[in-house]
């Protein structure tokens, strides 16, 4: 017999939004729902994501839902930075349920937060449920990324060229790429930080050193704003910016390994333009050099529909803290999910 999914989503936003729609298409059962959108609590998640009711109303205590909700995997599309998603990941984790997020920082939390990666491992392990991070870097950046590679000969170098674009990435990603920020309150966000990170480029630059088993010996990084080329309006902060404002952030890092194999992202995430094109491109650099180009990777799409997809994996797995390089490579499920559950 099949076994039933029942599932807690935490973050009804635009990304979680379209989670549910994809767990419900997908055969998981919806047991819970939080966010901290007062104009959400007390609304039924089905009606928030334009599937109709599904008798489940949405909560703005996230730890209470957790522990009263009988659940076996929980979606976490909240915030990026590892302390602030991991109160929630640890509460899941005690109550024995499995989670999938697509926190960025998660994706590789070793670099910025390793004590609690360990810890979460540890207690994951304990209390035989897994924990994974996901999201469109899981297939438009490590898995494209990866397989290109293992088509050169003497790899030398891999590049990551993104642009993507705010609009329909909600309010919470405008705010992380500065999107209507003054010159001054965005020198303030730079002013003496000496860790930057290439939005998710960064971690994902690291589990792809990890998967290709090379060490890191240093990381560059930088961030510069982009300007804009045209009056801007972005919907989902109701905000609109003059020509030669902010809307959005170009990010870049290098990881130097000692293997002699540079890694390298260049990330822009900003408010579309009229003419511009959204891309995402992979180039190995080696016998011979070749590129690998996706036009508008729909961000508001994949990266809820490669978390929602891996939900069997992470309910498949043995206990513990993973990482894509870890898991399966991802794919297109046509059963419900059940189907694929050990």
């Amino acid at each position: 017999m099949s076994k039933e999914i029942r599932a807690i989503q935490i973050g009804v936003g635009a990304m979680g939004s379209l989670s549910v729609r994809y767990m419900h298409d997908h055969g998981v059962k919806i047991v819970g729902a939080s966010d901290i959108n007062p104009d959400l609590i007390g609304k039924d998640v089905g009606e928030v994501a334009n599937i109709g009711k599904l008798g489940v109303l949405i909560e703005g205590d996230t730890i209470a839902l957790i522990d009263k909700t009988d659940a076996n995997i929980a979606v976490i599309m909240t915030q990026t930075p590892v302390p602030d998603v991991y109160p929630y990941i640890k509460r899941c984790v005690e109550n024995k349920i499995n989670v999938v997020t697509i926190s960025e920082d998660w994706y590789w939390p070793w670099r910025t937060c390793p004590e609690m990666a360990d810890e979460i491992n540890a207690l994951a392990k304990k209390n035989g449920v897994s924990v994974l991070a996901s999201g469109i870097q899981d297939v438009h950046w490590s898995n494209l990324a990866v397989v290109l590679s293992s088509s050169v000969h003497n790899l030398r170098e891999i590049n990551g060229i993104n642009i993507a674009f705010l609009d329909g990435l909600g309010a919470e990603v405008a705010r992380e790429a500065c999107y209507g920020f003054t010159q001054e309150e965005f020198d303030a966000t730079i002013e003496g930080v000496t860790d930057f990170r290439a939005m998710a480029y960064t971690e994902v630059l690291y589990c792809i050193a990890h998967e290709l088993r090379l060490h890191v010996l240093k990381e560059n990084a930088g961030r510069k704003p982009c300007y804009a080329k045209q009056e801007v309006y972005l919907e989902s902060v109701d905000k609109r910016v003059e020509k030669g404002g902010i809307i959005g952030i170009n990010d870049w890092v290098e990881l130097i390994t000692e293997e002699g194999i540079k890694l390298t992202g260049n990330w822009s995430c900003k408010a579309a333009e009229d003419g511009e094109v959204a891309s995402n491109t992979w180039i190995a650099k080696g016998e011979p050099d070749l590129d690998l180009v996706t036009t508008d990777m729909h961000g508001e799409v994949t990266t809820s529909i490669a978390a929602v997809n891996r939900i069997p994996d992470v309910m498949n797995a043995a206990p513990g803290l993973f990482t894509v390089a870890d898991m399966p490579k991802p794919i297109y499920h046509s059963q419900p999910f059940s189907e694929y559950v050990d």
